[in-house]
This record gives C-alpha cells, structure tokens and sequence, in this order.
C-alpha cells in the first residue's frame, strides 16, 4: 500500500498540471523529494510483487508435497514440508501435523 502511495503522489505531482486542493496541499508536503517518492515507491512495489510471487510459489509446493497417501512419499519429503511449514504461516505448520498424524509419521 505504501509503494501505491508513492507512486501514485509522485505521478500525480509530475503529470497533473492542475490538481484537486487535497493533493496539491499532499505535492506540497512532499515538495521536491518526489523523486525519492517515485524511485521508493517502485523499489517497494518490487519487493511486495517478489514477496507474493515467493508466497504463492512456496503455497503451491507445499501444497503439491503434502498431498499424498503414501507414508514412504511423507518420509521422504518430510525435511523440506518442515522447512516450508516454517516459512509459511502457522495453519501450514497445523496441516502438516494432521497429515502426519494421518499418516501415522513419527
């Protein structure tokens, strides 16, 4: 949200020649760091996209490796579900006791 801020206050401050009275006292607060706006709003935009795309991706692994009937599959991935279960938030740590339990792994 912030990096939306910054970048919306730093495409408003350079591209709209006559702003509503809201923003202009927001350009003026802001004065001549939009340039830093600009570049951290598109630095933290970045680093939100790349924290989801690694979110997503290690939801979707997680996902697939706990998904199994096999005891000896549960074995064998057992060190990485761990580490993922770690990572992710604590419902995933949650799953992966169940299936354990399900599973009858110690």
């Amino acid at each position: 949200m912030l990096a939306l801020f910054f970048l919306i206050e730093a495409v408003t401050q350079v591209f709209w020649v006559e702003p509503p009275e809201a923003l202009r006292e927001l350009h003026r607060l802001v004065g001549h760091w939009v340039v830093w706006a600009w570049f951290l709003g598109g630095l933290l935009l970045l680093i939100a996209g790349w924290y989801v795309y690694d979110s997503l991706r290690k939801r979707r692994e997680f996902r697939k490796l706990i998904d199994t009937a096999s005891k000896q599959k549960m074995l064998r991935n057992r060190d990485r579900l761990e580490v993922l279960a770690f990572l992710l938030p604590r419902a995933y740590e949650i799953k992966l006791q169940n299936k354990m339990a399900e599973l009858e792994v110690k």
